[in-house]
C-alpha cells in the first residue's frame, strides 16, 4: 500500500498541472486564431482610386465594414506622400467616387436601393457634398473627362434651335406596303419638317437647369438618336459623341463644333462597344477605342482617320498625354502606341511586379501610376513615377485601416507570436 501512495500522488499532481495549464493553452489557441482572423477577414474597403486634375493628388474612399460605419474621403500628395482626410460622408447610402469632374469639383455617386444620385464635392474646401438638382426629364449620359452631360427628347422645337447635321448617313426606311393601292397611286410627297429633337445639355452648377448645347432633329421614333458616350474637348469648343440613330442603327463617332453649330460625322464606325474617348491637349486630335481597336482623327474638322489593331491587349482606353504621345490603358497595364510602326510598347505591367493590382489608374500626363494591393491581407497603396530614374514602387500604408490598428495592439502581437511559434514547432 505504501508503494502505491507516491504513484497516486504523481497522478494527482499531473492532473492538477494539466488543469492549471489548460486555461493557458485555451488562451494561446484563442489569441492565435484571433490574429489569423485579423489577417484574413475583410474589415476595410478601399475603392475608387483616381488622380486629381493637378496630376499630383490621389483621391480614394475608405469604408470600414463594421455596421453603420461612414465612408471617408482621403487624398494623398504623390510628391510629399502625406495623406489628408477630407472628411466623412453622410452615413446611410453607399458612396462611389466617379472618374468625372465638374471644374475643380469631384463627382460622387450615392445610392440607396435602386436610387442613385450624384453629388459634387470641392476637395480643397472639404465641404459637405452638394446634391445635383436636375429635373427628372433629363437623363445622365455616360461621360469621360470634365463635365456632366444630359439628354432629353423635346417636341415642338423652333427650327433655329436645331443643329446642322452634316454628312449624316441615310436612314434605312421600312419598305412600303405595295398591296395598298393608295400607296401605289399616290405620288411621293415631301416629308413635313420635324420639330422633334434630342437635346444635349451640359450641367452648370450656377444654373437651375442644364445648359442646352445642341438639339439633334429626327422625324420618326425609330430614328431617334441615342448617345452612348460623351467627351468634351479641353477648350470646350468640341464635344465628341458616339451616337446611334435608331434602335438598329450602327454607332458612329460624331463631333459637335460649337463655333459653327454643326454636328460633324467623322465616318468612324464603332465596332461592337465603345471603350473610351480621349482628346489631345490642343483639342485638335481625337482618339476612340472599341472592340476592334483604336481610331485616331488628327484633325477633328476633317474626316480622315487611322485605325490601329489592339488585339491581345484586352479592353483598352486611349490617353492623349501629349500631341505626339498616345497611350493605351488596360486593367493593369499601360502601353505607348508607336504610330509609325503601329505597335503598342509596354510602359508598365503590374503583372511583372508580382502584385495583385486593384483600381489601376494613370494620371492625365502618363507620368504617374497608382493602384491598390493587398499582399498580407491589409491594403497598400503603390505609386510609380514613370519619368523618374527610380523604377521601384513607393508603397504607403493606407490611413484609417482597422486591420492596421488591430495589428498594433498587444493582444495581436502575442497571438501572432504564438501562431508563429506553433508553426515553427510543427515543422
Amino acid at each position: 500500500m505504501t508503494s502505491q501512495a507516491p504513484r497516486h500522488r504523481l497522478v494527482k499532481l499531473g492532473l492538477l498541472s494539466l488543469l492549471c495549464a489548460l486555461p493557458f493553452f485555451v488562451a494561446c489557441i484563442y489569441l492565435g486564431r484571433q490574429a489569423e482572423r485579423i489577417d484574413t477577414l475583410p474589415v476595410d474597403e478601399y475603392a475608387d482610386l483616381r488622380w486629381g486634375s493637378d496630376n499630383q493628388s490621389l483621391f480614394f474612399l475608405h469604408r470600414s465594414l463594421a455596421s453603420g460605419a461612414p465612408s471617408e474621403l482621403w487624398s494623398q500628395n504623390s510628391a510629399t506622400k502625406e495623406f489628408l482626410s477630407l472628411g466623412a460622408l453622410p452615413a446611410g447610402p453607399h458612396w462611389r467616387l466617379t472618374r468625372r469632374t465638374v471644374g475643380d469639383r469631384l463627382v460622387l455617386a450615392s445610392s440607396e436601393g435602386d436610387t442613385e444620385r450624384l453629388e459634387l464635392l470641392n476637395p480643397v474646401k472639404g465641404e459637405v457634398p452638394e446634391r445635383l438638382k436636375v429635373d427628372k426629364k433629363w437623363s445622365l449620359l455616360k461621360t469621360e473627362g470634365d463635365g456632366l452631360f444630359f439628354s432629353t427628347v423635346k417636341d415642338d422645337l423652333a427650327f433655329q434651335n436645331m443643329v446642322e447635321v452634316e454628312q449624316a448617313p441615310e436612314m434605312t426606311r421600312p419598305p412600303s406596303n405595295s398591296s395598298d393601292p393608295e400607296s401605289e397611286s399616290r405620288p411621293d410627297e415631301p416629308q413635313a419638317p420635324t420639330r422633334s429633337g434630342l437635346q444635349i445639355a451640359r450641367f452648370d452648377p450656377s444654373a437651375e437647369e442644364p445648359t442646352v448645347l445642341l438639339s439633334i432633329p429626327f422625324s420618326r421614333t425609330e430614328e431617334k438618336p441615342e448617345v452612348l458616350l460623351v467627351s468634351e474637348s479641353p477648350d470646350q469648343r468640341f464635344v465628341a459623341m458616339v451616337i446611334k440613330f435608331g434602335e438598329n442603327g450602327t454607332p458612329g463617332l460624331w463631333v459637335y463644333d460649337s463655333d459653327g453649330s454643326r454636328l460633324l460625322w467623322t465616318r468612324v464606325v464603332v465596332n461592337s462597344e465603345v471603350q473610351g474617348l480621349s482628346w489631345a491637349p490642343s483639342s485638335a486630335a481625337l482618339a476612340m477605342s472599341d472592340a476592334e481597336g483604336l481610331a485616331v482623327i488628327d484633325n477633328v474638322l476633317g474626316i480622315e482617320s487611322v485605325r490601329y489593331q489592339t488585339k491581345g491587349l484586352g479592353r483598352v482606353r486611349p490617353l492623349f498625354a501629349k500631341e505626339d504621345s498616345l497611350y493605351l490603358k488596360s486593367v493593369n497595364s499601360l502601353y505607348r502606341l508607336d504610330r509609325k510602326e503601329g505597335q503598342a510598347e509596354v510602359v508598365f505591367d503590374s503583372r511583372s511586379k508580382s502584385v495583385d493590382a486593384q483600381s489601376f489608374v494613370v494620371n492625365d500626363e502618363a507620368t504617374k501610376i497608382a493602384f491598390f494591393s493587398s499582399p498580407q491581407g491589409f491594403v497598400e497603396l503603390h505609386t510609380y513615377s514613370l519619368n523618374s530614374s527610380e523604377t521601384g514602387a513607393n508603397v504607403s500604408d493606407l490611413p484609417g485601416s482597422l486591420r492596421r490598428e488591430a495589428q498594433e495592439a498587444l493582444t495581436y502581437q502575442v497571438g501572432a507570436a504564438l501562431r508563429t511559434a506553433w508553426q515553427y514547432w510543427r515543422f
